[in-house]
């Protein structure tokens, strides 16, 4: 689980996880691994894609912050 959905900040994770964050531009803008929480407070509103490799899989998700 990604949580909380839209968020001010912080974004919490149940496992650890590698995550790469995409802006709406689609450049990388964070590349983390083995976290439980990224931390988008330094960045602008908007939406933001997650890339998150669980395993030997890779999940896509979006993020609004506000």
């Amino acid at each position: 689980n990604m949580y909380p959905n839209p968020t001010t900040g912080i974004v919490n994770f149940n496992v650890l996880l590698d995550i790469q964050v995409f802006n709406s531009l689609g450049e990388r803008i964070i590349q983390k691994n083995n976290v439980k929480t990224i931390d988008l407070s330094n960045f602008s509103k908007g939406i933001y894609h997650f890339t998150i490799k669980y395993g030997n899989k890779f999940v896509n998700y979006n993020i609004v912050k506000n």
